[in-house]
């Protein structure tokens, strides 16, 4: 596959420095985009925007321009495949574009929620069935538990339980 004027360039970018990014290619007369979803907040549910692929982003026509993207501040990195660099088709973005106006009229919700049963499906827990009490930050769900005769609130990892 062979990239075409209208594709874009795939790189990483430090995290906490989106806007430094968008401000410095923007300033080279570079089209940066990174999509980012309407999402509830479920801890007060107001809505917010959130960036669907942390720390990813794409350039448009960005293969004539590697040199000085490399070097821009708060780029890390320009994605390669081997000696090929990654790309994304037009029509990938456009289906990007797509998915945020979907989530301005109706935003995405967490799957979980308080009171939800679950199992947890690994570690030493496993096969266990409670309830979430609450939702925390870093993809970390707090439910109770009994262990030796007392109930203790602790966390879970997300990625090891299975709603039920």
């Amino acid at each position: 596959m062979n990239m075409q004027n209208n594709d874009w360039l795939v790189v990483r970018y430090k995290p906490n420095q989106l806007k430094r990014v968008e401000d410095n290619l923007y300033n080279q007369d570079l089209t940066f985009y990174t999509p980012k979803v309407n999402k509830i907040d479920f801890k007060n549910d107001q809505n917010k925007k959130v960036v669907l692929f942390p720390g990813y982003g794409f350039i448009k026509n960005g293969f004539n321009r590697i040199h000085s993207i490399k070097y821009t501040k708060g780029i890390l990195s320009i994605l390669k495949f081997g000696s090929k660099y990654a790309f994304m088709h037009d029509e990938k973005i456009k289906e990007f574009l797509k998915v945020e106006k979907l989530s301005e009229k109706e935003p995405f919700k967490d799957s979980l929620v308080p009171g939800d049963e679950i199992i947890i499906e690994e570690g030493p827990f496993k096969g266990h069935i409670t309830k979430i009490i609450s939702l925390s930050s870093n993809d970390r769900i707090n439910i109770m538990m009994k262990i030796l005769g007392t109930f203790k609130k602790i966390q879970v990892i997300r990625s090891v339980i299975k709603k039920l």
